[in-house]
């Protein structure tokens, strides 16, 4: 078995500070079971909130996050959209669970389901319409500033294929046909 370390906790009531020798805290940004071993001894049931830092909580997804350094860390992109899927998820179960009390409101809520799925449809057509626009029109332009670089069809060379390459039948009858 592994020795066992002694580790020195500070802990200063005045201010709710605690320090260990293990420096865990520092590291991982979580108090050690020393600490928290203190705060238990001093009656201390509530860690003191400068112990739990933000990225431990729920919302640690919303707003800002910060590093150790108090430097902004840009977020994912995708991230955006997966918080508004949780969102509409959490709006969505919260109705349906009011609704399944009744079979009209059942019945209600399934309608207006299959409307909005239409009128969602419905908008990102038209968002998705627009964006194929503007790459289409993107491309011809981009067609148009290259089209004077076209210098007439390239020839192919007769000798691309490796040789001992297995020819497909299609091929081997193509050869006979010709003779």
């Amino acid at each position: 078995m592994g020795d066992i370390a002694d580790h020195k906790v500070t802990y200063n009531s005045e201010d709710d500070t605690i320090e260990c020798s293990c420096k865990k805290f520092e590291f991982i940004g979580i108090l050690c079971c020393h600490a928290l071993r203190v705060l238990n001894l001093w009656n201390k049931l509530v860690i003191p909130p400068r112990y739990i830092l933000n990225r431990w909580t729920k919302n640690a997804r919303s707003g800002c996050v910060l590093d150790n350094n108090r430097r902004i860390i840009k977020e994912d992109p995708k991230l955006d959209v997966s918080n508004r899927f949780e969102d509409l998820c959490r709006i969505a179960v919260e109705i349906s669970s009011k609704a399944a009390e009744s079979d009209d409101a059942i019945t209600f809520l399934s309608k207006k389901f299959v409307d909005l799925g239409m009128e969602v449809d419905k908008i990102l057509s038209k968002s998705s319409s627009i964006s194929n626009q503007q790459d289409i029109s993107e491309t011809i332009t981009s067609n148009e500033k290259n089209a004077f670089q076209a210098k007439g069809l390239k020839k192919k060379d007769g000798g691309s294929r490796v040789k001992g390459h297995p020819k497909s039948c299609l091929e081997k009858r193509s050869k006979r046909k010709r003779h």
